[in-house]
């Protein structure tokens, strides 16, 4: 099985996006993966659109910095997200509660 990489997965996100779980959102998330693999991406949802692009952009609401693999076993469904960040393993800057949202807009990538 070939490995999956964050670049990968951040290039499926339109395809996963689910409109309706962003209606009346209007908001950044940057998010900052450290190691192999790693880099920074900006998601920004507005008028239920998503828009991926790489790096970081000024006005984020959140920033999530954590290692890239395990954004992976997260975005593959494989890792437990709130886990991650009650054991330090995913560190967030501005809301949380947002992020979480956020979460809520994927479909598990099908891009894989």
């Amino acid at each position: 099985m070939a490995t999956v990489t964050a670049r990968e997965i951040f290039a499926g996100m339109k395809d996963n996006f689910v409109k309706e779980a962003a209606k009346g959102v209007d908001s950044k998330v940057v998010y900052i993966l450290n190691g192999d693999g790693g880099g920074s991406w900006t998601l920004t949802v507005h008028n239920s659109e998503l828009s991926v692009d790489e790096g970081m952009v000024d006005g984020a609401n959140a920033t999530v910095t954590m290692d890239t693999g395990e954004f992976v076993k997260v975005a593959l469904g494989q890792g437990n997200p709130m886990t991650a960040f009650m054991t330090g393993k995913i560190k967030i800057q501005g809301d949380p509660f947002l992020v979480q949202k956020f979460l809520g807009m994927f479909n598990k990538p099908k891009n894989v």
